[in-house]
């Protein structure tokens, strides 16, 4: 994931708001969208700023993870010709 800046956090903590962490994944052969959602971060979650756009940052990387590992169709054997493919010479 890029690296995000706090601002956001920053916003939310100073109103009270909750910010609620989510994923997508576009699958453009199918045109299909998933989209997971996490618990919302709010209060002491968010009170230092630099420690919850980490966790922020650590709960949308797993739910990207989650997305990948849940509608990924790479097989074992596909990654196995991907590699073949790639490196047998010409």
């Amino acid at each position: 994931m890029l690296p995000m800046r706090w601002g956001i956090i920053e916003v939310a903590h100073k109103v009270g708001g909750q910010i609620v962490p989510m994923a997508i994944r576009y699958d453009r052969k199918n045109k299909k969208c998933q989209v997971k959602f996490s618990h919302p971060l709010y209060g002491e979650q968010l009170a230092d700023y630099r420690n919850g756009i980490q966790e922020l940052r650590d709960v949308m990387a797993a739910l990207r993870w989650e997305l990948m590992e849940e509608y990924s169709e790479v097989t074992a054997g596909s990654k196995f010709q991907i590699r073949w493919f790639f490196w047998k010479e010409k």
